[in-house]
């Protein structure tokens, strides 16, 4: 391994100034890219929680989001509530559970046209 190594950095050595600078700038750039792909592929990929509820509602979701410290994102003018896809179903049921919304699909009345069915 020793050996190895004093073979690049010799190799290295004797290239001209304007080489080793190309090739720090690729290994920089390289580093740069890994860096970027490790980054991206680790942030948490959001989706819809809840959308389409009245300020009130939002309010209390994202309260009891805050309380159990949920990370989340509020998109389409505070509209939109979304939270990292592993926890989506969970929170679903939790917040349904302790009465934060009321109905499991807010919403669902607006494109149906009411509550019940028949």
């Amino acid at each position: 391994m020793n050996g190895f190594l004093e073979q690049i950095i010799s190799f290295f050595r004797r290239l001209p100034m304007q080489q080793r600078l190309a090739v720090a700038g690729v290994l920089v750039g390289g580093i740069a890219v890994l860096g970027s792909v490790a980054y991206w592929a680790s942030a948490p990929n959001y989706v819809l929680l809840y959308s389409g509820m009245d300020q009130a509602d939002t309010g209390q979701v994202i309260e009891s989001l805050r309380s159990r410290g949920v990370e989340y994102e509020l998109r389409d003018s505070g509209n939109a509530i979304y939270v990292p896809e592993e926890q989506v179903y969970e929170l679903r049921a939790s917040l349904a559970q302790t009465g934060v919304v009321s109905d499991g699909a807010p919403g669902h009345e607006k494109i149906f046209g009411g509550g019940t069915l028949g």
